[in-house]
């Protein structure tokens, strides 16, 4: 141990270290996802990648990956937009997941740990109420109302498990919008006929 010592110190374990000073994520409902990474090191940062996903019943990997354009440089401050019109809606209650690999030009690199956050529409004030595997969110109506709604749902789930012989695993959301127009606005991909839309692999419904 005293002889490894004198070759490993304390500054030579920091030396050409990256250290992340910021690392987030902010929703601007329904229209996009900022990221957002800061990070310093001893040399310059010449490569970061952003890898962001949502969690998702899903056969296919829905991992993606995104190249930032920069000029290397010891400390970065990056941003990125997430446009969610161009890569389809993201309903309230769905988890998006992301992190980074930050690479510097001595060849040093790290992988930051996995973030989480759960998108939710700030237009309104909801209410919520959940039995079993059921939550209800709705921003209109009384208590009553709501508990309505929930028991509708707990049957309905209960009749079609018994009707299909399949039992439904996992959490379900069911978003009630108090008219078609609020309902509407709240999806980029829309028409104005529609009442209601289904997020299988979200688990999600809404319904106006």
């Amino acid at each position: 141990l005293v002889i490894f010592s004198l070759f490993f110190t304390p500054g030579q374990a920091q030396a050409g270290a990256i250290i992340v000073t910021a690392n987030e994520a902010q929703p601007d409902f329904p229209d996009h996802v900022t990221f957002h990474i800061a990070a310093q090191a001893d040399t310059a940062i010449d490569r970061v990648v952003l890898i962001y996903g949502i969690t998702a019943d899903r056969c296919l990997n829905s991992q993606a990956r995104h190249e930032m354009i920069f000029d290397p440089a010891p400390g970065v401050d990056l941003n990125w937009d997430w446009d969610l019109f161009r890569s389809g809606d993201l309903p309230p209650g769905v988890e998006i997941w992301w992190q980074w690999e930050i690479y510097a030009a001595n060849g040093v690199q790290i992988v930051t740990d996995i973030q989480r956050l759960t998108i939710e529409d700030p237009n309104f004030r909801w209410k919520t109420i959940t039995q079993g595997q059921i939550t209800v969110f709705w921003a209109d109506g009384s208590y009553a109302f709501g508990a309505s709604l929930l028991d509708i749902a707990v049957k309905g789930l209960d009749r079609l498990a018994r009707t299909s012989g399949i039992a439904p695993t996992g959490s379900i959301r069911l978003i009630i919008y108090p008219t078609t127009n609020d309902l509407i606005a709240s999806l980029e991909h829309t028409t104005a006929w529609m009442g209601g839309v289904a997020f299988a692999e979200y688990r999600i419904v809404m319904i106006a």
